[in-house]
Protein backbone atom coordinates (compact mmCIF):
# COMPACT_ATOMS: atom_id res chain seq x y z
CA UNK A 1 0.00 0.00 0.00
CA UNK A 2 2.52 2.33 0.86
CA UNK A 3 4.73 1.68 -2.17
CA UNK A 4 1.14 2.36 -4.35
CA UNK A 5 0.91 5.68 -2.18
CA UNK A 6 4.40 6.25 -3.43
CA UNK A 7 4.48 5.91 -6.83
CA UNK A 8 1.12 7.79 -6.85
CA UNK A 9 2.58 10.81 -5.41
CA UNK A 10 5.50 10.74 -7.99
CA UNK A 11 3.51 10.69 -10.82
CA UNK A 12 1.51 13.64 -9.12
CA UNK A 13 4.63 15.77 -8.98
CA UNK A 14 5.78 14.47 -12.48
CA UNK A 15 2.34 16.31 -13.96
CA UNK A 16 2.42 19.44 -11.16
CA UNK A 17 6.20 19.40 -12.40
CA UNK A 18 4.99 19.39 -16.86
CA UNK A 19 2.01 21.55 -15.83
CA UNK A 20 4.09 24.43 -14.56
CA UNK A 21 6.51 24.45 -17.39
CA UNK A 22 4.65 24.36 -19.69
CA UNK A 23 2.19 27.30 -18.19
CA UNK A 24 3.46 30.32 -19.94
CA UNK A 25 3.71 33.33 -17.26
CA UNK A 26 2.52 36.12 -19.35
CA UNK A 27 3.21 41.05 -18.21
CA UNK A 28 1.35 43.39 -19.93
CA UNK A 29 2.93 45.91 -22.21
CA UNK A 30 0.79 48.33 -23.30
CA UNK A 31 -1.71 46.46 -26.21
CA UNK A 32 0.10 43.44 -26.03
CA UNK A 33 0.96 40.43 -23.77
CA UNK A 34 4.05 39.15 -23.77
CA UNK A 35 5.28 35.69 -22.43
CA UNK A 36 8.56 35.84 -20.18
CA UNK A 37 10.92 33.58 -22.12
CA UNK A 38 14.13 33.67 -20.05
CA UNK A 39 16.17 36.63 -20.55
CA UNK A 40 13.96 37.82 -23.04
CA UNK A 41 9.90 38.12 -24.59
CA UNK A 42 7.68 36.33 -26.42
CA UNK A 43 4.42 38.43 -28.30
CA UNK A 44 2.34 36.47 -26.20
CA UNK A 45 -1.66 38.16 -26.82
CA UNK A 46 -2.75 41.76 -28.61
CA UNK A 47 -5.81 43.21 -26.17
CA UNK A 48 -5.83 46.62 -28.43
CA UNK A 49 -8.51 47.32 -31.10
CA UNK A 50 -6.72 48.65 -33.93
CA UNK A 51 -6.36 46.44 -37.17
CA UNK A 52 -3.25 47.24 -38.34
CA UNK A 53 -0.15 46.86 -35.55
CA UNK A 54 3.09 46.70 -35.04
CA UNK A 55 4.92 43.99 -32.73
CA UNK A 56 7.48 45.36 -30.34
CA UNK A 57 10.93 44.91 -30.55
CA UNK A 58 12.14 45.36 -26.98
CA UNK A 59 9.89 45.54 -23.64
CA UNK A 60 11.10 46.37 -20.01
CA UNK A 61 14.65 46.56 -21.23
CA UNK A 62 14.73 42.83 -22.94
CA UNK A 63 14.31 41.94 -26.20
CA UNK A 64 11.19 40.48 -27.87
CA UNK A 65 12.61 37.34 -29.98
CA UNK A 66 9.31 35.69 -31.10
CA UNK A 67 5.65 35.44 -31.11
CA UNK A 68 4.33 31.95 -29.27
CA UNK A 69 2.28 29.37 -30.40
CA UNK A 70 -1.51 30.27 -31.20
CA UNK A 71 -0.84 33.79 -30.95
CA UNK A 72 -4.31 34.98 -32.22
CA UNK A 73 -6.69 33.18 -29.81
CA UNK A 74 -4.91 35.51 -27.46
CA UNK A 75 -5.83 38.58 -29.45
CA UNK A 76 -8.63 40.71 -29.23
CA UNK A 77 -8.94 42.29 -32.53
CA UNK A 78 -9.66 40.82 -36.33
CA UNK A 79 -5.49 41.81 -37.47
CA UNK A 80 -5.54 42.72 -41.14
CA UNK A 81 -1.70 43.39 -41.16
CA UNK A 82 1.09 42.60 -38.32
CA UNK A 83 4.81 44.30 -38.80
CA UNK A 84 7.09 41.86 -37.67
CA UNK A 85 10.67 43.75 -36.28
CA UNK A 86 13.93 42.72 -37.39
CA UNK A 87 14.98 40.25 -33.95
CA UNK A 88 12.20 38.00 -34.05
CA UNK A 89 13.44 34.78 -34.36
CA UNK A 90 10.75 32.29 -34.61
CA UNK A 91 6.86 32.39 -35.38
CA UNK A 92 5.30 29.89 -33.11
CA UNK A 93 2.85 26.83 -34.60
CA UNK A 94 -0.61 27.90 -35.48
CA UNK A 95 0.46 31.37 -34.20
CA UNK A 96 -1.96 33.19 -37.07
CA UNK A 97 -4.07 30.46 -37.42
CA UNK A 98 -7.57 31.00 -38.59
CA UNK A 99 -6.90 34.84 -38.73
CA UNK A 100 -9.17 34.90 -41.77
CA UNK A 101 -8.53 38.92 -42.06
CA UNK A 102 -4.97 38.63 -42.51
CA UNK A 103 -3.89 39.93 -45.68
CA UNK A 104 -0.11 40.23 -45.98
CA UNK A 105 2.79 38.52 -44.40
CA UNK A 106 6.50 39.63 -44.52
CA UNK A 107 9.11 38.03 -42.20
CA UNK A 108 12.26 39.66 -41.20
CA UNK A 109 15.95 38.28 -41.79
CA UNK A 110 16.41 37.04 -37.89
CA UNK A 111 13.40 34.47 -38.27
CA UNK A 112 15.18 30.84 -38.11
CA UNK A 113 11.80 29.12 -37.70
CA UNK A 114 8.39 29.12 -38.81
CA UNK A 115 5.98 26.71 -36.36
CA UNK A 116 3.26 23.73 -37.82
CA UNK A 117 0.02 25.65 -39.41
CA UNK A 118 1.67 29.19 -38.43
CA UNK A 119 -0.54 30.66 -41.37
CA UNK A 120 -3.17 27.86 -42.00
CA UNK A 121 -6.44 28.91 -42.87
CA UNK A 122 -5.71 32.63 -43.01
CA UNK A 123 -8.61 32.75 -46.09
CA UNK A 124 -8.09 36.36 -46.43
CA UNK A 125 -4.57 36.21 -46.55
CA UNK A 126 -3.15 37.11 -50.44
CA UNK A 127 0.55 37.30 -50.45
CA UNK A 128 3.45 36.24 -47.94
CA UNK A 129 6.96 37.22 -48.23
CA UNK A 130 9.39 35.03 -46.34
CA UNK A 131 12.17 36.23 -48.81
CA UNK A 132 14.24 38.17 -45.93
CA UNK A 133 14.51 35.24 -43.67
CA UNK A 134 17.61 34.44 -44.81
CA UNK A 135 18.31 31.66 -42.11
CA UNK A 136 14.86 29.63 -42.66
CA UNK A 137 15.39 26.09 -43.56
CA UNK A 138 12.12 24.70 -43.32
CA UNK A 139 8.62 25.77 -44.61
CA UNK A 140 6.25 24.31 -42.05
CA UNK A 141 3.98 21.62 -42.56
CA UNK A 142 0.50 23.15 -43.20
CA UNK A 143 2.05 26.69 -43.43
CA UNK A 144 -0.46 28.41 -45.64
CA UNK A 145 -2.98 25.31 -46.13
CA UNK A 146 -6.47 26.30 -46.31
CA UNK A 147 -5.45 29.70 -47.57
CA UNK A 148 -7.62 30.09 -50.61
CA UNK A 149 -6.73 33.83 -51.34
CA UNK A 150 -2.82 33.33 -51.18
CA UNK A 151 -2.23 34.57 -54.97
CA UNK A 152 1.66 34.89 -54.58
CA UNK A 153 4.31 33.55 -52.01
CA UNK A 154 8.43 34.40 -51.96
CA UNK A 155 10.19 31.93 -49.90
CA UNK A 156 14.21 32.34 -49.11
CA UNK A 157 16.86 30.64 -51.00
CA UNK A 158 17.82 29.40 -47.80
CA UNK A 159 14.43 27.00 -47.42
CA UNK A 160 15.45 23.49 -48.19
CA UNK A 161 12.35 21.83 -46.87
CA UNK A 162 8.69 21.80 -48.36
CA UNK A 163 7.24 20.26 -45.52
CA UNK A 164 3.91 18.35 -46.20
CA UNK A 165 0.67 20.09 -46.98
CA UNK A 166 2.53 23.49 -46.87
CA UNK A 167 0.02 24.79 -49.69
CA UNK A 168 -2.38 22.83 -49.51
CA UNK A 169 -5.46 23.91 -51.10
CA UNK A 170 -3.98 27.22 -51.96
CA UNK A 171 -6.10 27.47 -54.46
CA UNK A 172 -5.19 31.09 -56.02
CA UNK A 173 -1.95 30.74 -55.95
CA UNK A 174 -0.44 31.35 -59.28
CA UNK A 175 2.89 32.67 -58.17
CA UNK A 176 6.16 30.61 -56.08
CA UNK A 177 9.47 30.42 -55.95
CA UNK A 178 11.05 26.81 -55.49
CA UNK A 179 14.92 28.09 -54.76
CA UNK A 180 18.49 26.16 -55.59
CA UNK A 181 19.30 23.97 -52.55
CA UNK A 182 15.35 22.62 -52.18
CA UNK A 183 16.09 19.10 -51.49
CA UNK A 184 12.45 18.10 -50.48
CA UNK A 185 8.98 18.72 -51.43
CA UNK A 186 6.44 17.44 -48.66
CA UNK A 187 3.69 14.94 -49.48
CA UNK A 188 0.57 17.15 -51.19
CA UNK A 189 2.90 20.10 -50.81
CA UNK A 190 0.74 21.87 -53.62
CA UNK A 191 -2.22 20.00 -53.28
CA UNK A 192 -5.20 21.41 -55.10
CA UNK A 193 -2.92 24.80 -55.73
CA UNK A 194 -5.20 25.12 -58.94
CA UNK A 195 -4.29 27.95 -60.74
CA UNK A 196 -0.67 27.01 -60.13
CA UNK A 197 0.36 26.10 -64.42
CA UNK A 198 4.47 26.81 -64.05
CA UNK A 199 6.60 25.72 -61.26
CA UNK A 200 10.75 25.31 -61.61
CA UNK A 201 11.91 22.15 -59.77
CA UNK A 202 15.78 22.73 -59.12
CA UNK A 203 18.40 20.11 -59.68
CA UNK A 204 19.24 19.55 -55.59
CA UNK A 205 15.40 18.32 -54.87
CA UNK A 206 15.75 14.73 -54.49
CA UNK A 207 12.55 13.63 -52.46
CA UNK A 208 9.06 14.37 -53.69
CA UNK A 209 6.02 13.25 -51.77
CA UNK A 210 3.08 11.37 -52.23
CA UNK A 211 0.36 13.74 -54.15
CA UNK A 212 2.58 16.41 -53.73
CA UNK A 213 0.92 18.23 -57.26
CA UNK A 214 -2.57 16.22 -56.66
CA UNK A 215 -4.68 15.62 -58.84
CA UNK A 216 -1.32 14.39 -60.86
CA UNK A 217 -2.31 12.90 -64.10
CA UNK A 218 -6.19 13.92 -63.81
CA UNK A 219 -7.35 16.22 -66.76
CA UNK A 220 -7.93 19.44 -66.23
CA UNK A 221 -4.19 19.75 -63.52
CA UNK A 222 -2.55 22.44 -66.17
CA UNK A 223 0.49 22.48 -64.12
CA UNK A 224 3.88 22.33 -65.71
CA UNK A 225 6.96 21.37 -64.26
CA UNK A 226 10.06 23.38 -65.55
CA UNK A 227 13.03 20.35 -64.09
CA UNK A 228 16.30 19.87 -65.73
CA UNK A 229 16.48 16.30 -67.62
CA UNK A 230 17.49 13.56 -66.01
CA UNK A 231 16.77 15.23 -62.45
CA UNK A 232 14.82 13.23 -59.94
CA UNK A 233 12.14 16.11 -60.16
CA UNK A 234 11.80 15.14 -64.15
CA UNK A 235 12.09 11.27 -63.41
CA UNK A 236 8.70 12.34 -60.84
CA UNK A 237 6.56 14.42 -63.33
CA UNK A 238 6.89 11.36 -66.03
CA UNK A 239 6.08 8.60 -63.56
CA UNK A 240 3.02 10.93 -62.25
CA UNK A 241 1.98 11.76 -66.01
CA UNK A 242 3.04 15.26 -64.72
CA UNK A 243 3.57 18.33 -68.05
CA UNK A 244 7.21 17.94 -67.84
CA UNK A 245 9.00 21.27 -69.47
CA UNK A 246 12.53 19.24 -69.54
CA UNK A 247 15.24 21.43 -69.48
CA UNK A 248 18.94 20.45 -70.54
CA UNK A 249 21.45 20.13 -68.15
CA UNK A 250 24.03 17.94 -69.53
CA UNK A 251 27.40 19.41 -67.98
CA UNK A 252 26.07 20.67 -65.51
CA UNK A 253 28.68 18.85 -63.34
CA UNK A 254 28.47 20.28 -60.03
CA UNK A 255 24.58 20.12 -59.54
CA UNK A 256 23.97 24.07 -59.76
CA UNK A 257 21.89 24.42 -62.41
CA UNK A 258 24.15 25.98 -64.83
CA UNK A 259 27.08 24.54 -66.62
CA UNK A 260 30.05 27.28 -66.44
CA UNK A 261 33.72 26.96 -65.76
CA UNK A 262 32.81 25.96 -62.46
CA UNK A 263 31.37 22.30 -63.66
CA UNK A 264 35.23 22.06 -65.27
CA UNK A 265 36.56 22.51 -61.50
CA UNK A 266 34.33 20.04 -60.18
CA UNK A 267 35.41 17.27 -62.85
CA UNK A 268 38.76 17.92 -61.94
CA UNK A 269 38.17 18.11 -58.45
CA UNK A 270 36.69 14.40 -58.69
CA UNK A 271 39.38 13.17 -60.81
CA UNK A 272 41.34 13.54 -58.33
CA UNK A 273 38.94 12.71 -55.32
CA UNK A 274 38.27 16.15 -53.43
CA UNK A 275 34.77 16.27 -54.75
CA UNK A 276 32.11 13.54 -55.62
CA UNK A 277 28.43 13.79 -56.97
CA UNK A 278 25.75 14.34 -54.54
CA UNK A 279 22.79 14.66 -56.69
CA UNK A 280 20.10 12.31 -58.37
CA UNK A 281 22.02 11.84 -61.97
CA UNK A 282 24.89 14.08 -61.86
CA UNK A 283 27.22 11.85 -62.59
CA UNK A 284 24.79 11.64 -65.70
CA UNK A 285 25.23 14.88 -66.11
CA UNK A 286 29.12 15.50 -65.99
CA UNK A 287 29.19 12.56 -68.66
CA UNK A 288 28.91 14.81 -71.56
CA UNK A 289 30.10 12.65 -74.39
CA UNK A 290 27.74 9.30 -72.94
CA UNK A 291 30.73 6.87 -72.57
CA UNK A 292 29.75 6.19 -68.90
CA UNK A 293 32.47 7.45 -67.20
CA UNK A 294 33.55 11.17 -65.93
CA UNK A 295 37.01 11.58 -67.41
CA UNK A 296 39.03 15.14 -68.15
CA UNK A 297 37.43 14.82 -71.56
CA UNK A 298 34.61 16.06 -70.35
CA UNK A 299 35.54 18.49 -68.65
CA UNK A 300 37.56 19.66 -71.97
CA UNK A 301 33.86 19.33 -73.68
CA UNK A 302 32.40 21.52 -71.18
CA UNK A 303 35.29 24.20 -71.96
CA UNK A 304 34.66 23.87 -76.00
CA UNK A 305 31.23 24.56 -75.22
CA UNK A 306 31.85 27.70 -73.10
CA UNK A 307 34.13 28.69 -76.20
CA UNK A 308 31.08 28.63 -78.34
CA UNK A 309 33.25 25.73 -80.57
CA UNK A 310 31.01 23.52 -80.02
CA UNK A 311 27.26 22.63 -78.68
CA UNK A 312 26.43 20.23 -75.41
Amino acid sequence: MKRIISICLVMLTLISVCASASAATYVGYGDFKLAINGDSYLLGGYTGSSLNIEAPSEAYGKPVVGITDSFYEKCSAAIETIVIPEGYQSVGSYAFYACGSLKSVVLPSTVTSVGTMAFGLCTGLETADFSAASQLKAIPYGCFSGDTALASATMPDSAETYGDFCFNGCSALSEVNIPYGTKTIGERAFNNASSLTALTIPATVSSIGAYAFYPEGIEGNSLILSCKNGTYSADYAYENFLSLNALSNKGDADGNGVVDINDVTFIQLYRLGLADFEYHNQDKNADTNGDNSVTIRDATTIQLALAGLIEL
